[in-house]
């Protein structure tokens, strides 16, 4: 059993990184931080890096639970 401190949920342990995987094998993680639908999404990455996609480029976007 885990315990958390009070008031807190499990799920207020856990942060959500959206997830792009890419036609050309790429994997790029991070929060999108824009999205066009049906043109492109712009991704920002866990070191400040931003990237722009276009949704041609993309073969899926997920989510991953992370601590």
């Amino acid at each position: 059993m885990v315990s958390y401190g009070k008031g807190m949920k499990e799920s207020d342990s856990f942060k959500v990184l959206d997830v792009v995987y890419l036609k050309n094998g790429g994997v790029i993680k991070g929060e999108i931080i824009e999205q066009v639908p049906n043109i492109s999404i712009k991704i920002q990455t866990k070191d400040g890096n931003v990237f722009v996609y276009e949704m041609d480029e993309i073969s899926k976007i997920s989510k991953e639970k992370v601590n």
